[in-house]
């Protein structure tokens, strides 16, 4: 699990939840960039998402 998500401020963790619902919702798991999810929720892709696995895990949590 990336720690380094759960650092981040609740509103930027809500905005990375929310840009990875609407691409899922829109391109499909198979699909659906994490580069674009970050560049939507305003974040440095490298930094903050280990994949989508990972991105899918947290957003379940949520």
């Amino acid at each position: 699990m990336n720690n380094k998500f759960y650092q981040l401020e609740s509103q930027k963790q809500m905005d990375i939840i929310n840009a990875g619902i609407e691409y899922f919702a829109r391109f499909e798991y198979k699909k659906a960039s994490t580069e674009d999810i970050a560049k939507s929720a305003g974040i440095s892709n490298r930094l903050k998402l280990n994949g989508k696995v990972e991105l899918y895990d947290i957003m379940m949590k949520f």
